[in-house]
């Protein structure tokens, strides 16, 4: 339209001079001038410049003309314009979108704690294809680049991020950020894509529940965390069951196997360290059947640091117990 107004003016100005010039010789010049602007003004207008990172939009009375996908200058109707769309990778932040976490699901056959409220933050990186068709698509209906990345692009990833986020369990959310992220890539890409719009990436630092769900869910995973040990203490206790076992079928645990257990022990007592033994200590076995015992004297084998006879080695033969009356 602007150009249509300046064209015509100056066209007019030129038309007119000229005919006056029958009467005033010097309206003439002003005539020439007029026409050499105008053919000034129209050069200026046919041509543009783009980026080698840009796409334009030809455009002439408000409807699309051409798609100019290649950097460089480009011939143009004088009367048209051109809407540039950069190319380079863009950012958009996310911040503080709000959403309302799942009631079902469970981590790991965990009762998931109900519903919940928190804070997700992402980082979109997206940039323009050089599909023609994408293009035209986003300027009839956005017009403008800054419309794209702020009606389009960040519209649709906030509510990709809140669609998604609701359907994780709050405690199963913030252990899945990368999971997260990957889907809300995949949901922005199928949406964006008839536009040719590219995602980069996608990703989300931070996940901040409101303080009554991270009390619930800290109570969650103390409660895991405690269930875990006491499956581990179980298994532990079957292991040890099934240990005792094996070694009472072998013999392992037979008096004259459990009397070489305890030469071993004192020859591998480490004096220096651990003191020397008690005198009382001594490997002789009392019990009989399948209940043999290393006794210390009816009291408890810790060292008392005193001094007091050495224990028999494996060389020697442990005494033997005097025949009661």
């Amino acid at each position: 339209m602007a150009f249509f107004t300046v064209a015509t003016t100056l066209a007019v100005i030129a038309l007119v001079a000229f005919v006056a010039g029958r009467w005033v010789r010097s309206s003439r010049w002003v005539g020439a001038v007029a026409a050499v602007l105008l053919v000034a003004y129209t050069a200026l207008n046919s041509f543009v410049t783009l980026d080698h990172r840009e796409v334009g939009i030809q455009t002439a009375l408000g409807r699309y003309i051409s798609t100019l996908n290649t950097g460089g200058i480009h011939y143009k109707s004088p009367w048209s314009s051109v809407e540039k769309f950069d190319q380079t990778i863009q950012t958009v932040d996310l911040s503080s979108i709000s959403v309302s976490f799942s009631d079902g699901g469970g981590v790991e056959g965990i009762e998931e704690i109900g519903g919940g409220k928190g804070l997700i933050n992402a980082t979109v990186r997206w940039q323009m294809s050089r599909d023609e068709d994408g293009a035209r698509l986003l300027w009839e209906r956005y017009r403008t680049f800054e419309s794209v990345s702020a009606s389009l692009v960040e519209r649709t990833a906030r509510d990709a991020v809140i669609n998604i986020a609701n359907a994780y369990p709050a405690a199963t959310a913030i252990i899945s950020q990368r999971e997260i992220a990957e889907q809300v890539r995949t949901e922005v890409e199928r949406s964006l894509d008839p536009y040719g719009v590219v995602i980069d990436s996608v990703s989300i630092p931070a996940i901040d529940l409101d303080d009554s769900t991270q009390a619930a869910v800290d109570r969650l995973f103390t409660t895991q965390q405690d269930i875990k040990r006491a499956q581990n203490e179980q298994r532990r206790a079957e292991i040890d069951a099934e240990t005792v076992r094996i070694r009472e079928a072998e013999g392992a645990l037979s008096p004259a196997a459990n009397q070489r257990y305890c030469l071993e022990i004192v020859n591998a007592w480490d004096v220096a360290q651990n003191g020397p033994l008690p005198a009382t200590f001594n490997c002789a076995m009392t019990g009989s059947g399948d209940s043999p015992a290393i006794i210390v004297d009816g009291s408890s084998p810790t060292p008392s640091g005193s001094g007091g006879s050495p224990a028999p080695t494996q060389d020697e033969e442990a005494p033997e117990a005097e025949p009661s009356e």
